[in-house]
């Protein structure tokens, strides 16, 4: 016992100067894993992720994330444990998948979430996504009826169109609506799934994309958002601004019939072109609003 003893210690420090160049190393016991490197039982989730990897279009991919994944593609060639495996996998998946809403898109207002759907009650309140590609869908749907009304921003800095608030005759209004719906991109769900184009026949690149609703909760319906798919591919979802405004009004908030020369309905309704909204814009803020026409007790 004790020959074979000493044999094993000369071959293992013989073994140590070859590693080490004869140096002496300490090791703490928590540095030594005692599973064998090549001893992976599952590599199916880790070559779908390579598989992913290689068939994914890295254009849009930053420069720091394309040299990440390349040191990550020849990690996965070389040997590697269970849980090397497991973890370089995920770290493939985090650059070439987007998958949840709330990985894609940054919302805005009082936008809320009920399961995997986004949910937008009140006036202003919506999401914005990035992506590259040469359109943009969406998988929505409406609760309480079809009266909401969204509107879209494609590449824009501002979420306000021109809407002419100088006319003073019914007939004037209703003009100056049909311009403003010509001019402002707008989509109306229904309360049955579908799917919505947000963006079409961009030059193939990076987009920003705003969505947001136009009439108050307690006149309109809740829009739903469900998914969005491009062409390409959705990027990591456009920074929240820093600077933020609270505004709790009544009508003037909500832009109860400020569309309208007449009486109000769903149609007539937009809180965007308020004064909370060209404040936010011209602050370059995100508002978020607690409001209800003709019931309030105080406004900022």
């Amino acid at each position: 016992a004790a020959k074979h003893g000493g044999a094993g210690l000369q071959a293992a420090h013989h073994q140590q100067e070859h590693i080490t160049g004869g140096k002496a190393q300490k090791f703490m016991i928590d540095d030594i894993a005692f599973t064998p490197v090549t001893k992976v039982k599952n590599t199916a989730e880790l070559e779908a992720a390579v598989a992913a990897a290689k068939a994914a279009d890295q254009r849009y991919l930053s420069e720091a994330q394309k040299t990440h994944l390349a040191d990550l593609l020849s990690r996965a060639e070389a040997p590697v444990t269970q849980r090397d495996a497991d973890a370089i996998a995920a770290d493939i998946n985090g650059i070439v998948e987007k998958g949840a809403l709330d990985d894609v898109i940054t919302t805005h207002g009082r936008a809320y979430y009920v399961g995997d759907e986004l949910y937008m009650s009140y006036s202003s309140t919506g999401f914005s996504v990035r992506f590259y590609g040469t359109e943009l869908k969406a998988q929505m749907r409406t609760a309480g009826g079809d009266s909401a009304i969204l509107n879209i921003y494609v590449d824009r800095d501002t979420t306000t169109y021109e809407y002419d608030h100088t006319v003073t005759t019914e007939a004037g209004a209703r003009k100056a609506l049909e311009d403003y719906n010509n001019i402002c991109p707008h989509i109306q769900p229904s309360e049955a799934p579908g799917e919505y184009v947000l963006a079409e026949g961009l030059e193939e690149g990076i987009h920003t994309v705003t969505v947001l609703k136009r009439g108050e909760g307690s006149y309109t319906s809740r829009a739903v958002l469900t998914s969005l798919s491009t062409d390409g591919q959705l990027l990591d979802p456009p920074a929240r601004s820093t600077r933020k405004i609270e505004v709790i009004g009544d009508s003037n908030m909500t832009g109860f019939a400020n569309l309208a020369g007449g009486g109000y309905s769903y149609t007539t309704q937009d809180g965007t072109v308020t004064f909370a909204g060209y404040i936010a814009n011209g602050l370059g803020a995100d508002a978020k609003k607690v409001q209800l026409s003709d019931d309030v007790d105080f406004h900022t």
